[in-house]
This record gives C-alpha cells, sequence and structure tokens, in this order.
C-alpha cells in the first residue's frame, strides 16, 4: 500500500498509473491537483504572500520553512527537526522546480478510469476547499467517492495512531 500526502499523493499517484508493480493499493490524502481545479492561480495565491514574507527575510530555507508551517498548521510543532531542515535545505528545488510542475500537472482522466488497483482518496475536515475540490475531482474520476478524516491538510501528525487506524478501518470498508 502506498500513501501520499500533498504532494506526496501527486508522486503517488503518478507512480500507480506507471504501473509500478509494487504499488497495490494507493491512498491518497489531500492530493495538491491543482490543475483540475476550476480557479487553480486562486489556490496558489493562498500560499504564495505567505511565502514570499519568509523568503524576503529567510531566503529559500525560510519561505521553505514557511510553506511547511502553512501546511502543517498546528502539526508543524509534531516534526522532527531533522525533517524540518531537509527541507530548508532542499528550498531551492522545492520553491524553483517542484511547485510549478506539480501545480501543472493533471492526470488522464481515462488512465485514471482504467486504472486496476484499489484507490482510497481522503479530504480533511478542517481544510481548504481547493483540496476538497481536487480530492473530489479524484474521486469522481475514479467511480468512488471522498473520504473524510480529521485534522487539517497534515492532520496526521495530530495524532497519527488516530489518523492511521481511521485510514485503515476506511480502506478495509471500500474494498470488502
Amino acid at each position: 500500500t502506498l500513501f501520499g500526502n500533498s504532494t506526496g499523493a501527486v508522486i503517488a499517484l503518478a507512480a500507480a498509473l506507471s504501473g509500478h508493480p509494487s504499488v497495490v493499493e494507493l491512498i491518497t490524502h489531500e492530493p495538491t491537483l491543482f490543475g483540475v481545479l476550476a480557479d487553480p492561480d486562486g489556490a496558489v495565491a493562498s500560499v504564495q504572500p505567505v511565502i514570499a514574507a519568509a523568503v524576503e527575510q529567510g531566503g529559500l530555507p525560510g519561505g521553505a520553512e514557511a510553506f511547511l508551517r502553512f501546511a502543517a498548521g498546528e502539526g508543524f510543532e509534531r516534526l522532527p527537526a531533522e525533517a524540518i531542515e531537509r527541507i530548508r535545505g532542499n528550498a531551492q528545488t522545492m520553491l524553483e522546480a517542484e511547485f510549478g510542475a506539480f501545480a501543472s500537472w493533471q492526470p488522464d482522466a481515462a488512465e485514471l478510469r482504467d486504472l486496476d488497483i484499489p484507490v482510497l482518496v481522503l479530504s480533511a475536515e478542517q481544510t481548504a476547499p481547493f483540496f476538497v475540490e481536487a480530492a473530489e475531482w479524484l474521486a469522481a474520476q475514479l467511480g468512488t467517492e471522498t473520504v473524510k478524516v480529521p485534522g487539517g491538510h497534515m492532520g496526521f501528525l495530530d495524532d497519527p495512531a488516530d489518523f492511521a487506524r481511521r485510514m485503515g478501518m476506511r480502506a478495509r470498508k471500500a474494498h470488502a
């Protein structure tokens, strides 16, 4: 089972669509499929001022950390220091290369319909509307429904055990 959150959900989805043999079940949580949104520029614009202000004060590493704080919310404090430093160290790649590529990628609807593995699409209860829209688009293409889970965009940081339990229960019910 491959789990991905945010851009990780996009990477996991691309791996599944490529037919990677190790992906036998996919769980996506809040995929950043901005290319499918009615207003993709509006979604990106919601975080740009946060990143820009932080870049002005702390360079690209500060911008990456500000983005992570924005995405994780209160869960940021639960992230290991080494994970935060790794993201700060990869700031140039993340902000100058990945954001644009991830924001514009849109999976082919026919390929999604033909995907022959179970896919569970999760959306957080307390999240930005554009994440809900992207998750609902993906679920519709897959012929399934979006499952709501507690927390925000990185709600699994709030109570990882509860999140995993709920996610596992939903996956079993969806594939029963």
